[in-house]
């Protein structure tokens, strides 16, 4: 289970028109797996969930295309950090959360700014900082181990030449991936195939980490 976080303010043209036609390399190493793909915007006035896109569908391309062009009219104050959450729980679907049991669980952000403008914009607000993602990830699954966090953002390790069009340096969101132990990719990167490839390779490991027993084990018989 894949939730997209696309900033949808008035940016964003350009990053969503790169990642509205790379499907195929989010799912590169994963398409084989049962999987499902929700889209969330930046901005909590367009709800907890925006599409839902499975491997059922008759055309998942297009559908994912539709979902990341979210548009340029969210809000400025950019939420990633509890759309993300919200997207997880799903509250204001008429079903609840979208996520399956025992799933594994990958949040991927896309953004030209850090959560809440910078960092600025929330106040004391508890989704002003990481920890309300992680610490909600945590109660669902095991971070780290079926649970991780992604980005396409600017990283704080990226200099203004390297990323002319980061609006401001991601140091929540990038604090965030390096505690679930994701990986990010550069908002500024002409294509995101690399980094997309990159990403699914990871959520395929991660895949393959747990597997649940049918019958409790003889715990002397274990080798």
């Amino acid at each position: 289970d894949i939730l997209v976080v696309v900033d949808n303010s008035g940016s964003m043209k350009e990053e969503q028109e790169n990642l509205s036609s790379k499907l195929s390399p989010l799912l590169s190493y994963v398409k084989d797996s049962n999987w499902r793909i929700g889209v969330v915007t930046t901005d909590p006035k367009d709800g907890c969930l925006r599409s839902l896109i499975q491997k059922s569908d008759a055309n998942p391309n297009a559908a994912f295309a539709s979902a990341v062009s979210a548009g340029l009219g969210g809000s400025g104050n950019e939420r990633g950090i509890l759309q993300a959450v919200n997207g997880l729980k799903g509250e204001c679907n008429p079903n609840g959360s979208w996520l399956r049991a025992q799933s594994t669980v990958a949040v991927l952000i896309v953004s030209d700014e850090d959560n809440c403008s910078a960092g600025k914009d929330c106040g004391t607000d508890p989704w002003a900082y990481g920890s309300y993602l992680t610490n909600y990830l945590s109660s669902i699954r095991q971070t780290g181990i079926n649970a991780r966090v992604y980005g396409i953002i600017g990283h704080p390790s990226l200099t203004s030449n390297q990323c002319k069009t980061m609006a401001s340096k991601a140091h929540i969101y990038a604090d965030v991936i390096a505690q679930t132990g994701g990986s990010w990719g550069s908002i500024c990167a002409s294509d995101y195939s690399g980094t997309l490839q990159a990403i699914s390779q990871d959520i395929s490991i991660i895949l393959m980490t747990q597997f649940a027993l049918q019958y409790k084990p003889v715990t002397e018989t274990i080798k």
